[in-house]
Parts: structure tokens; sequence; C-alpha cells
């Protein structure tokens, strides 16, 4: 049997996988901000990067090799990096614009997509009164970026792996529950979601710090 690789740009809706021809698999890592519980919140987000499998190894590459030879740092976090926190204490304005535009170059060299959502607290609350709903922020958030994936390219195959989620299998339940009520089609279908594993801790800060990089 010959397999024929077909960009993914030529799957759409209404041109399907003929024959013996095969995607390229894809994975997506996301991070959250916000939290619906705490009365300081105004906001849900959930946002990262898609890519094939081949995208995000060329990513990590590059990724560790600015960080190591040309940025010096030993990681990003962006909540550190923000609030001038070790081990980006010493950094100067200059040196802070240097390691942005590197790793948002990186980025968009190594064919990673941005996707995100932002959820407005007060208007969900409001909804689900008038409504007589009970939407959560955060699975609704999932829900949301797993529409915007499918809408692009329903036939592709992706896994999403979810970092820091409190109960990550109820939210991805719950999730894969609204998807299920789509008006058209289970939107979560071709979409397998995961919580980040220890061993991940590397593409996690990859993910957040990405899922920030790409507002800029």
């Amino acid at each position: 049997m010959i397999l024929l690789y077909r960009p993914v740009s030529t799957f759409a809706i209404r041109n399907p996988p003929q024959g013996n021809s095969f995607m390229a698999a894809f994975k997506a890592y996301l991070d959250d901000s916000g939290d619906e519980i705490d009365s300081q919140h105004s906001a849900c987000s959930l946002a990262g990067f898609l890519g094939t499998f081949d995208a995000w190894l060329v990513f990590e590459r590059e990724w560790r090799r600015l960080l190591a030879e040309e940025l010096n740092i030993p990681w990003l976090h962006m909540k550190d990096f923000a609030h001038h926190q070790k081990p980006f204490d010493h950094l100067n304005e200059a040196d802070r614009i240097k390691i942005l535009k590197a790793l948002i170059k990186a980025i968009k060299e190594c064919g990673l997509t941005a996707f995100g959502v932002t959820i407005r607290l007060p208007d969900l609350r409001r909804f689900n009164a008038e409504r007589n709903r009970n939407l959560e922020a955060l699975p609704l958030a999932l829900y949301v970026c797993m529409n915007d994936i499918y809408v692009e390219d329903p036939w592709r195959e992706v896994e999403m792996i979810l970092d820091g989620f409190d109960k990550p299998y109820l939210v991805i339940q719950k999730a894969e529950a609204y998807a299920a009520g789509h008006w058209s089609d289970d939107v979560s279908q071709n979409t397998t979601c995961l919580p980040l594993k220890g061993d991940q801790n590397y593409k996690k800060r990859s993910a957040d710090a990405g899922g920030r990089l790409h507002r800029l």
C-alpha cells in the first residue's frame, strides 16, 4: 500500500480525505487564566497553540536552542517574567524586548497557530440566569476552542493537552457534553483532551508563554 501525504489545507468539509492519503497528526497545548469562583476575576481565558507533531518537534528544538544559546535564560514562565521574578529579575527593558521578539519569531516560523477564547464572567452569569442554564466558564472555553479548531478543519485528529486544570477530567467531560449538543455536529469528535503530565512541563511553559505571546 502506498500512502500519499496531503497538506492539511487541502482537506475541507466538501473535500474529505480520499483513497490512501493521510493527514498529519495535530497536537495543541493550552493554558488557562482566571477563576470563575474568585469574585475578583471578571473573565476566564483559555489559549494555546496548535501544530502538527513535526511542527512541535521543530519548535521544541528551536525554543531550547534560543533559551540556551542566545537568550541565556533557563526557561520562560510569563507570570514570573512579567513581574520581574527570578530568574528574570536581572533583565533590563532591552533584554526583555529581545527575548519576546526572538520567541515570537520562533513561534511564527515553526508554523504553530494561536487560538484562544475569553469568557466574560458577568455575561455568563446573566446568560445562565436568563436561560435557566448552568454553563461553567472553563468547560465552555474548552468547548469554544474545540469548535474553532473543528470549524477550521473538521477532518483532522487533534490531541489537546491541558495545563494546570483543577479536576481536568471533569472539565473535559463537561466540555464534551457541551460539544455533543452543538447545533450541527459534535465538534469534539476528532479531539482527544488530556491533562498535562509532569514530563511535559517544558511544553507547558511553551504553551503558557505562547498563549500570552500571541497577543503581542
